[in-house]
């Protein structure tokens, strides 16, 4: 587990607040694999409308995000489990970055 949050905490530490520098997710996707084949971490970018249902509804319903605008998503799969790093910006361009789960619960800001 300490090899994970090692991975993890860095990777958010990257993808943090800044402002955006593109609008678009590219095709590039990273692949983070660990000296145990169950730990792979994989972050995919996906075009904004790709995300869950589920997640796009929580969102809208979330008296903070339904306010700021959407701009970037990537998917990150953790050995079985999947989650949506989601950039958002601000009236003024302030970016700011939150990963969910696929049922729109708060992983981390």
């Amino acid at each position: 587990m300490k090899t994970l949050t090692l991975l993890i905490i860095p990777l958010f530490l990257f993808i943090g607040c800044t402002k955006p520098s593109k609008l678009h997710p590219s095709n590039d996707s990273i692949s983070i694999a660990t000296s145990s084949a169950d730990l792979t971490l994989i972050l995919e970018p996906i075009e904004t409308h790709e995300i869950p249902v589920l997640l796009a509804k929580n969102i809208e319903a979330d008296l903070i995000f339904s306010n700021l605008k959407l701009v970037e998503a990537n998917m990150l799969k953790l050995s079985s489990k999947v989650y949506y790093d989601l950039k958002f910006v601000d009236e003024e361009q302030f970016a700011i970055t939150a990963t969910f789960d696929e049922k729109g619960n708060i992983i981390s800001n």
